[in-house]
């Protein structure tokens, strides 16, 4: 049974990016993304964010709570596409290596696109308060 690590401090929302930083950083090296200039449209930002939010989240799900379905869902989906779904491992893995300990999820997101790059907020979580777990 997996064990309650403890409330993070830090912002869901700087998590969040921190967690999609890679994407958002250098999206035209992303297979899917190879139509791209120098400059990211903000429709390619908020794609990359939903992919990590849904990624973020089944992991959380499969790892915390012990229940792989959204996990097993978003590998099935994305089988299809050697590039996409190797695009998700990494993120999965990544979830599991550098945000191990955060095991809140990413509720309601909003990005906002200005002058200086994303401004994001998100609403996290307690996994295990939400679900009436013991701690």
């Amino acid at each position: 049974m997996t064990t309650r690590k403890p409330y993070p401090t830090r912002r869901m929302a700087d998590a969040f990016l921190d967690f999609a930083s890679p994407l958002l950083d250098a999206p035209q090296r992303l297979p899917l993304f190879d139509i791209l200039n120098d400059d990211m449209p903000e429709w390619v930002a908020r794609e990359l964010l939903g992919m990590a939010y849904t990624t973020w989240n089944a992991v959380v799900f499969a790892d915390v709570l012990e229940n792989p379905r959204h996990l097993n869902e978003l590998r099935r989906q994305t089988a299809p596409d050697p590039d996409f779904s190797a695009l998700i491992e990494q993120l999965i893995d990544r979830k599991r290596t550098l945000f191990a300990d955060d095991q809140r999820t990413i509720g309601k997101w909003e990005m906002t696109w200005t002058p200086s790059g994303i401004s994001l907020t998100a609403v996290a979580h307690d996994t295990w308060a939400a679900l009436g777990r013991p701690n």
